[in-house]
């Protein structure tokens, strides 16, 4: 009898996602640093695009997003639609990482405004690598990690970006 017969078969591919959540779940601090960068790069996702130009995702800190707004009447506009906004942003994440979001009248930086930051990224990619990266990414069928993906890629192009782009 072969040693290995009784013992169940291990599952001999898996999926990124797979992997990548059994990674994160040994190593939660990263995860968290991950998830943290994500959350603040997805901000302009998740308000609407009038707002885009008005709002900056600042920082994460033990669980609680800090976003600028340009006047005190958005900030408070904001804060009222807070819950909602929270639920939108973690549901965009692999998990949650937002408890709490603050928002105040602060800094926006000039060059966002009417500016999409995904645009400024694909700046200095040619069009045959985004179609590279399109193929590439394709035959991942989850959405969420294909878009983890194509985010990652774009942005491993993109280095030699400018950043005095206005």
């Amino acid at each position: 009898m072969w040693v290995g017969e009784n013992v169940q078969k291990k599952k001999s591919t898996y999926s990124i996602r797979e992997v990548l959540n059994e990674y994160w779940s040994k190593n939660r601090p990263l995860a968290y640093r991950i998830q943290s960068f994500q959350a603040l790069e997805m901000w302009e996702t998740v308000v609407d695009s009038s707002l885009h130009s008005h709002t900056a995702a600042v920082t994460l800190n033990d669980g609680v997003l800090f976003v600028n707004t340009d006047s005190a009447p958005l900030a408070n506009e904001l804060s009222l639609k807070e819950h909602e906004l929270r639920e939108k942003l973690n549901g965009k994440l692999v998990f949650p990482v937002v408890k709490k979001i603050v928002f105040k009248s602060g800094y926006i930086p000039k060059n966002k405004a009417g500016k999409n930051k995904k645009n400024t990224q694909k700046k200095n990619v040619t069009l045959g690598t985004i179609k590279r990266i399109e193929e590439t990414v394709k035959s991942v069928k989850e959405d969420e990690l294909r878009e983890i993906l194509r985010r990652f890629f774009l942005a491993a192009a993109g280095t030699k970006r400018s950043d005095h782009d206005s």
